[in-house]
Order: structure tokens, then C-alpha cells, then sequence
């Protein structure tokens, strides 16, 4: 318990929209220093999204984020020797011969990270991986209504009888968007930044913050809270990086369910 009391000790508060107090990669030490081998392997779970992020930016000739667990380097070995990284990507990859296709088709290689995930962990990872996919899912039956898009497209990949999936296709034919009763909250704050995609983005941002803070604030000595606290930083660097110039472009990111 003395390396988890010593982590809860020494974590820096965090605020969305100010500087972060620590930088992930000095996190990342304190959690090698300081986390069992079990331990940073959940941390590497939560730091495979970022991975296959990067594949996706890879692809798209677009900078990586340098705070997944594989460097471009290692990413470009995983890739062609089609090792490390989830069998599921190279099946993607392969069946698209295209960077245009792969990309039109990216979102699947998602939606079966999220359900894997979930249902290969319990505690905090079950439910971050769920509430992860759960707000994307809803963002993005809210930008297709918004925009005018097809909604069934939009999930094309997900499973339907899925009963939150059901609730957002059910309203593909209804005059406006209505986010369902537990994410009301969510869509009172969207909604109050309308036309403002830096601010909704924003106002995402600290949406999610909180309830990942609600979600370990009572484990102080539990790996959760470390988990929980490295999510928070992540979410933390990532909106303080934001600026006017980017808000529309890491909205769209937000609502197409890449962030």
C-alpha cells in the first residue's frame, strides 16, 4: 500500500484550462517508480487508444501523439511485421488497400477497441472504456443531426441492439437531437456554447474530467486513482494545447469519437 499512499501524496491538482502541473512523461516515471508490473499494465491499456491514433495519424501523414506506448519508430516495426498491436487493425488495413479507404473505415478499428476493452477488464477500466465509448457514441448522433448527416452511417459500426445505440438510432427521423436522461447534463452544456466550437470543446473536456474525477475521488489508495489521474492530465494537456485557430478542427476530432 506504501507506493500507492506515496502517489496519492505527491499528484498535483489538476484544472481544465490551466497549465498542467506535471508532464505525462514525468507521471509516467512516478508510475514505473512506484506501480507493480500488473499495475502499468493497465496503464498501457488505457495508452493503446493513443496507439491506435497514432496508426490512424500515420495514415493520414498527420503528427503522432507522443503518449501512446509506441514510438513512430516502433509503430512502423508493429506495422509491418503486424505484431503488438491488435490483431483487429491489421485486418482493417489489409482489407483497404487505400489511405482513403482505410480512413473512411478507421471508426470500426474503435468501436472494437471499446468493446474488447470493456469486457477484458473490470473496475475502473470496465467503466472508463464503457463511459469512453458511451459520450462518442452519443456525440456522434448529435453531430449527424446537427449537421444533417446520416445517423445510421454514423453508427454503421456499432452494434444496434446495444440499448444506448438503439436510443440515438431511434431518433434518426426526429426534428432535433435529444440526448438521453443520463447525459442531459452533457448535452445543457453543449448546448450552451452552441456555434462556439471552441468552447463546446472545451466545455467536453471538463464534462469528462469530472466524472472521471467523481469516479476515483473516493479511492485515494487505489491503483483507480492513478488510472483515474493520468486520464484527468491527459484530458488536462490536451485542452490547455487548445487555441482558437484549432477549436473547429479538434471538435470535429471530438464528435467523430477520435479523441
Amino acid at each position: 500500500m506504501g507506493h500507492k499512499f506515496f502517489l496519492g501524496s505527491v499528484l498535483p491538482p489538476l484544472k481544465v484550462g490551466i497549465e498542467p502541473p506535471l508532464l505525462f512523461e514525468d507521471l509516467l516515471i512516478l508510475f514505473r517508480e512506484n506501480l507493480k508490473p500488473s499495475e502499468m499494465k493497465k496503464v498501457r491499456a488505457i495508452r493503446l487508444l493513443l496507439d491506435l491514433k497514432n496508426v490512424e495519424a500515420l495514415v493520414k501523414k498527420a503528427p503522432i501523439d507522443p503518449r501512446g506506448n509506441l514510438t513512430e519508430k516502433e509503430l512502423d516495426e508493429a506495422l509491418v511485421n503486424q505484431e503488438t498491436l491488435p490483431p483487429y487493425l491489421f485486418e482493417l488495413l489489409d482489407n483497404y488497400e487505400t489511405a482513403a479507404e482505410q480512413l473512411a473505415h478507421f471508426e470500426k478499428v474503435y468501436v472494437i477497441f471499446f468493446k474488447e476493452m470493456e469486457e477484458s477488464h473490470q473496475g475502473f477500466l470496465r467503466w472508463y472504456f464503457s463511459f469512453e465509448r458511451d459520450w462518442r457514441i452519443i456525440l456522434a448522433g448529435y453531430r449527424a443531426k446537427k449537421l444533417g448527416g446520416d445517423l445510421l452511417k454514423a453508427l454503421q459500426y456499432e452494434n444496434p441492439s446495444h440499448p444506448l445505440v438503439a436510443q440515438v438510432i431511434a431518433q434518426k427521423d426526429a426534428p432535433f437531437f435529444e440526448f438521453p436522461f443520463e447525459y442531459a447534463d452533457l448535452g445543457e452544456k453543449i448546448e450552451e456554447v452552441r456555434g462556439d466550437p471552441m468552447e463546446q470543446y472545451l466545455a467536453m473536456a471538463k464534462y469528462r474530467f469530472k466524472k472521471v474525477e467523481e469516479k476515483v475521488q473516493d479511492h485515494p489508495f487505489a491503483i483507480d486513482l492513478s488510472l483515474g489521474y493520468m486520464v484527468m492530465l491527459m484530458i488536462v494537456e490536451d485542452a490547455y494545447a487548445l487555441d482558437e485557430k484549432k477549436g473547429q478542427e479538434n471538435l470535429n476530432e471530438v464528435v467523430k469519437g477520435n479523441l
